[in-house]
């Protein structure tokens, strides 16, 4: 049974999440090709609890801040215990190709709802010891109690905090404690922004919704398979592959996804609230949420949405 409100949620323990993401990990210096001196970059290994031999994830550059997952874990719930409200430790993940870590934690205190589902602040964190992106990145957002899963969205142009060779050293010395009070600092802004889009439909910003330039054609066809399903738009062609719903129609099958066809292959209702749909690429994208993408997709959908209603 889904969580209803923050204290149906059950809480994960810390320290057993913490435990599980304490394998072992080594940086080992590489020699150039050309002159068999040392490179620039560093090879990644990690030996996984039960394995006898380290597994090779990749290479980094030798400036990237090795930052252990235990440590990650203590340092960011340091800095969630200076907001002063009480939190609980929802999701922990470790992705199994990348072996990257996801932390979701959903605080106590309420937003301001449009349609009458809880919505709470929340706070992600995912860390990586290889891969493009950053060894930490922390997004400040919210989570939506309704179906299987929340909607996590940035709190804004500020939502999201990068962990980079300049700045971990400053960020060890400082701390993000302010960070996070500034970002709970503005919910009311944020519940500003829902009803904001609970005001406007769809057949208004159609265009803008589903313009080849806001999202990626994969992010919009599984998000207008989710509205047909829920009764907000009507499918008006039909595909040789009725099994497959993201490829219900021929449009959906269109590569270039173009805005034309679009608009003469579905019925929009005049009354669904943007809101609505806001909740749809949300849900869609929350369901990758300890993927590499996800931070980028969810400043994306919250951004392009929040320029509709400016």
């Amino acid at each position: 049974m889904a969580a209803v409100s923050w204290a149906d949620v059950k809480e994960l323990d810390i320290a057993e999440a913490k435990k599980a993401c304490a394998f072992e990990v080594r940086r080992e210096d590489l020699l150039s090709n050309e002159n068999n001196l040392k490179s620039k970059f560093k090879l990644v290994s990690v030996k996984m609890p039960g394995e006898e031999d380290f597994t090779r994830l990749g290479e980094v550059n030798q400036n990237r801040p090795f930052i252990p997952y235990s440590e990650a874990v203590d340092w960011v719930n340091e800095q969630l215990s200076s907001v002063g409200s009480d939190y609980k430790l929802f999701r922990a993940a470790i992705e199994e190709k990348t072996k990257a870590l996801f932390h979701q934690y959903i605080f106590k205190d309420e937003v301001a709802s449009p349609d009458g589902h809880s919505i709470a602040p929340s706070v992600c964190f995912r860390a990586s010891y290889q891969g493009w992106r950053p060894a930490l990145e922390i997004l400040f957002g919210t989570y939506r109690f309704v179906c299987d899963n929340g909607a996590i969205v940035g709190f804004g142009d500020n939502g999201s905090i990068r962990v980079n060779s300049h700045n971990w050293t400053t960020y060890t010395k400082t701390g993000i404690a302010d960070k996070f009070r500034d970002a709970f600092g503005r919910l009311q802004d944020i519940s500003k922004l829902y009803h904001d889009l609970d005001k406007v439909t769809l057949s208004e910003k159609y265009a803008d919704v589903f313009s080849s330039k806001a999202f990626s054609v994969a992010l919009r066809k599984k998000v207008l398979s989710m509205l047909e399903m829920d009764g907000k738009v009507v499918i008006t062609k039909e595909s040789e592959k009725k099994d497959d719903l993201l490829l219900k129609t021929k449009l959906l099958e269109e590569a270039d996804f173009k805005i034309e066809n679009i608009a003469s292959a579905i019925q929009v209702s005049e009354d669904v609230p943007l809101w609505d749909v806001y909740n749809a690429f949300t849900r869609t994208v929350s369901t990758a949420a300890n993927s590499a993408k996800f931070i980028t997709d969810s400043q994306r959908v919250n951004n392009v949405f929040r320029k509709m209603v400016a």
